[in-house]
């Protein structure tokens, strides 16, 4: 359980001033920066720079960590004419270092700092890694037209990449030397970093091994497996994109159970291929895209591929087309298409084709959450998404009831059935 009063919480605004009392709580309403970030008989971690690095003296010659500071309020100045980029729900943070246009030297003390880190955390032998400092990151907010004395806590992370650059300063009109570092961001268990575990860094009777009973999770799992996948252990923060199953039951109760009850029996079942690739159709055209409908695959050669289709971009000379391959799960109302069903379509993307998934039931947080974390390039159309656009495309067209347009459907789905290869589209 983390102490509450040596826990920061990310994107909580906390009062900041160097002279403040550590032992006061609360300052003008708000958290006490320096209340929450003390360390018994240890100066305080000020925030004084962009770049501070908790100084001590250690057998290990550790740095406990390094503090970083964002001023987007003085982004353009001459003090600092750049912008990091802070990107914390997708745990990612661009920070330049802190060479300014009056100087050609780029390698400063604190950026010297960043990169003796990179080094360190960028080790193959996690007894090297161990000794690496965790970039703990804060950004100046304006609060109530009051821009000085404000920080949020952001997160911590790791040096993923240092990039050597020019920059330009438009006051001064002069280009300099700086470096720009690439930060991930690592999860932290309930949204809390325990200062505990910083505190314990700064004690010098403690050894490195000691000093991870209070690290987060995401540092130890980090540790056990270096740089070579974040996959499960950088920060992604999933919005509203994620829906729950229960909230994507259709409003068309009746229409989708017309049309599962009518794809029910073992030799209509493969003809739901059919319907996906019209319901495809429908949601890319109907939305400005230019997208043709190609073929279904024949009965037991899908392997992860059930219907395939086009998007063409441009004419003539610059005409391109998009391939879309899409697969078809006819499961009951209330079951859920899970990450590993996904799977097999994921498999057979190839670099810039786009995937549709189309399924008479719901789409599960972990299939959602993998496609959106992997960023892959898939519709995910659900059972309710099916009935609505049929359901309009009925009263269009004046069917009157579901099985009288799905049979309308049937009649051609025994021509639409090839053996042909999606990448046969580009020849």
């Amino acid at each position: 359980m983390i102490n509450s009063e040596s826990s920061l919480n990310t994107n909580t605004i906390y009062r900041y001033y160097s002279a403040n009392d550590p032992s006061q709580r609360y300052v003008d309403g708000f958290d006490n920066y320096l209340f929450y970030t003390k360390t018994k008989n240890e100066n305080k971690a000020l925030l004084e720079s962009g770049i501070n690095p908790i100084a001590g003296k250690f057998n290990d010659n550790r740095v406990p960590a390094i503090l970083l500071h964002s001023n987007p309020i003085k982004a353009g100045t001459e003090d600092t004419p750049w912008q990091d980029i802070i990107d914390a729900d997708n745990g990612y943070v661009k920070y330049f270092g802190d060479n300014k246009s009056n100087s050609f030297d780029s390698n400063t003390p604190r950026n010297k700092k960043l990169i003796e880190q990179y080094n360190i955390q960028n080790q193959f032998d996690v007894n090297k890694r161990k000794l690496a400092s965790p970039i703990i990151i804060f950004e100046n907010i304006t609060v109530n037209g009051v821009s000085k004395g404000y920080k949020k806590f952001i997160g911590y992370g790791i040096i993923s990449k240092v990039q050597y650059i020019t920059q330009f300063d438009s006051e001064t009109n002069k280009y300099f030397p700086n470096y720009v570092f690439d930060i991930i961001l690592l999860n932290l268990d309930n949204e809390q970093f325990d200062w505990k575990w910083i505190s314990d860094r700064r004690n010098n009777t403690l050894n490195i091994d000691q000093t991870l009973n209070n690290a987060p999770n995401s540092w130890k799992k980090w540790l056990k497996k270096s740089n070579y996948s974040f996959t499960d252990i950088q920060r992604k923060v999933y919005k509203s994109s994620i829906i729950l199953p229960k909230n994507q039951k259709t409003k068309y109760d009746k229409t989708i159970k017309d049309i599962y009850d009518y794809y029910l029996e073992p030799s209509a079942k493969y003809n739901f291929q059919f319907l996906a690739a019209f319901v495809t159709e429908k949601i890319i055209n109907d939305n400005g895209g230019n997208y043709k409908f190609e073929w279904i695959t024949p009965k037991g050669l899908d392997s992860g591929v059930g219907f395939v289709g086009k998007i063409s971009i441009g004419k003539g000379f610059s005409l391109t087309n998009i391939v879309v391959i899409g697969q078809a799960k006819h499961i009951k109302i209330e079951n859920n298409i899970s990450a590993i069903d996904l799977a097999r379509t994921v498999a057979r993307l190839k670099r810039g084709w786009i995937g549709s998934f189309v399924t008479t039931g719901t789409f599960s947080e972990s299939a959602q959450k993998e496609m959106i974390g992997d960023k892959y390039p898939i519709l995910l159309i659900n059972g309710e998404t099916i009935s609505e656009i049929v359901k309009n495309y009925m009263f269009t067209e004046g069917f009157k009831k579901t099985s009288e347009f799905l049979n309308n459907l049937d009649n051609e789905y025994k021509e639409k059935i090839s053996s042909n290869r999606p990448e046969q589209l580009f020849i």
